[in-house]
C-alpha cells in the first residue's frame, strides 16, 4: 500500500509538470499576441506618416494656387516670384518623393519583419507545443506502466495472502 502510495505520488507529480507545460504554451501564445500588437502599432505610424505626406501635398496645392493668383496681381515680380516657388516646389516634391520612399521601404520592411517575427513565434510556439506533447505521451507511457506494475504488485500480494490462508487453514 505504501509503494502505491508512493506511486501516486509520483503521478501526482508528474501531472503538475504537465500543468507547468501547459502554461508555458499558453505564455507563449500570449507573447504571440504582443508581438502582433507592436506589429499594429507601427502600422498606426505608418498610417500617420501617410496623412503628413498627404499634408505636405495639400501645402504645395495651396501654395501653387495661391502663387498663380499673386502672379496675375504683379506681373513685374512674377518672375522672381516663380523662381522662388520653383525652387520650394522641388525641395517639397523632393521631400515628397523621398518621404514616399521612405514610406514604401517601411512597408515592405515591417512587413518582412512581421513576416519573420510570425514565423518565428509560430515556430517556436510549435517546438514547445511538439515538446510538451511528446513529455505528455512520456508521462502517460510511464503513468500506465506504472498503474500495471502496481495492478500486478496487487495481484501477486493477493495470491499470496490466498496461498498463506490456505496453509493456516489446511495444517497438512
Amino acid at each position: 500500500r505504501d509503494k502505491a502510495v508512493a506511486v501516486m505520488a509520483e503521478v501526482r507529480a508528474k501531472d503538475l509538470s504537465l500543468g507547468e507545460l501547459r502554461r508555458k504554451v499558453a505564455h507563449l501564445e500570449k507573447e504571440l499576441a504582443q508581438e502582433a500588437e507592436a506589429h499594429e502599432r507601427t502600422e498606426g505610424q505608418l498610417l500617420s506618416w501617410e496623412r503628413e505626406n498627404g499634408s505636405l501635398r495639400a501645402k504645395l496645392e495651396s501654395r501653387d494656387a495661391a502663387d498663380k493668383a499673386a502672379s496675375k496681381a504683379r506681373e513685374q515680380e512674377r518672375s522672381e516670384d516663380r523662381a522662388a516657388f520653383a525652387r520650394e516646389r522641388a525641395d517639397l516634391k523632393s521631400l515628397i518623393g523621398n518621404a514616399q520612399k521612405d514610406v514604401e521601404e517601411m512597408k515592405i520592411t515591417m512587413a518582412a519583419s512581421r513576416e519573420l517575427a510570425e514565423q518565428e513565434s509560430a515556430r517556436r510556439l510549435q517546438g514547445a507545443k511538439a515538446e510538451a506533447q511528446a513529455r505528455i505521451v512520456k508521462i502517460e507511457a510511464l503513468r500506465r506502466e506504472e498503474e500495471e506494475a502496481t495492478q500486478r504488485k496487487l495481484e501477486s500480494a493477493h495470491v499470496s495472502e490466498e496461498a498463506l490462508n490456505r496453509q493456516v487453514a489446511d495444517p497438512e
